[in-house]
Order: structure tokens, then sequence, then C-alpha cells
């Protein structure tokens, strides 16, 4: 768990009001950063999968068959299987590219996705992958450094929740109302002072 201390950190790391962090936590993951020990709460996405399995010159198709659950070419949620049996999906990957795995799921407290681990400050997605699986804390500071190195710092210190949700969670969150649930998330957190 994150202490007040280290929140507080972030919050001037990234010049913002630490409520404001913590909402991003209520909603991305509802506080919870791990599924076990040394295992951050992971999702695994199929259509990353595929778009990362091409980017290392891998025909995705090769794989499909058998591989269903992991290797798709749109979004669905149809195959997530949440909290441990996501590792089950990852460790399916796995075994037909190990990076391009890695790459393709979202760990932690933040659910930053494995691709961003240089955005992220990480030399590879190894690195990121451990760092993720170190402590809440170190997640808070990956994700901290993926905010300010993408200059969207800025809308957390203005509360702006609707270009945090933006560009933090795509185009389609008014669908899914992520920003009204981080105002929500930072009201709530306000009253608790």
């Amino acid at each position: 768990m994150i202490s007040e201390n280290e929140y507080k950190t972030a919050a001037i790391l990234i010049n913002c009001d630490p409520q404001a962090v913590k909402s991003v936590t209520d909603v991305e993951s509802h506080n919870r950063g791990f599924v076990a020990p040394n295992k951050p709460l992971i999702l695994f996405e199929g259509h990353i999968f595929w778009r990362q399995l091409k980017k290392r010159g891998i025909d995705p198709l090769k794989y499909v068959k058998n591989n269903e659950d992991i290797l798709y070419v749109k979004w669905t949620k149809q195959y997530y299987k949440g909290g441990i049996k996501e590792y089950d999906r990852l460790n399916k990957a796995i075994k037909i590219n190990k990076d391009a795995a890695l790459a393709s799921a979202s760990y932690g407290l933040f659910q930053l996705m494995g691709f961003n681990y240089q955005t992220c400050g990480c030399s590879s997605v190894d690195e990121f992958v451990t760092k993720n699986s170190q402590s809440e804390a170190q997640q808070l500071l990956l994700f901290c450094a993926f905010l300010k190195k993408n200059k969207w710092d800025i809308y957390l210190h203005n509360k702006d929740w609707a270009n945090f949700a933006k560009h933090y969670n795509g185009p389609l969150y008014a669908q899914n109302n992520y920003d009204k649930k981080l105002e929500m998330a930072y009201n709530k957190n306000i009253k608790k002072m």
C-alpha cells in the first residue's frame, strides 16, 4: 500500500494535489497493485499482442490456432480472466515471444502498458516488469515518469479530468465515464482529509 508520504512525494514530482494521484489509483485498480507476492495486477491484451508480434516481424496468423484467447485483431474483453488468472494468458503468450507478450499487458496500480517501458524511464520491458513487481511505491514512480514524459501531469495539476482521461485512457474514455469516475474519486478523497 502506498503511504501518505509516498503520495505527497509523487504529487511534488508531478506538481499536483496528492488526492488527484489517489483518484487515479482508485479508478484504475481500486488501490490494488498486486494479486500475489511479486505479481503485480495485470491485464493481458490480445489485440496489443497481435500488434507487438507484427512490430517484431512475426506473423501472428501463424500462432492463432489454439491461441484465440491471447491473439486477436480487435480489442475485446471476452477473454479476460481477471486477477491471478491473467498470468495464465500472459505465460501462454510468453511461449510465443517473451518481449511481445510482456509489452502486451498492463501492470500495477496504474495499469501502464508494457510497451510504454521507455516512456517510464526503463531500458527494457523486462526492467519495467521487474520494477512493477517490486512494490506499489515503485509503480507510483513509474506512473510519475510516464506522466512527466508525456506532459500529462498538467491535467492532474489542473484537475482537468476529461483531458487526463482522454490522454491516459484513450479517446473512448467517455463511454466508461472515466473522467466522471476520476472526479468522483477525487471528491471522495478530499472529503476524507
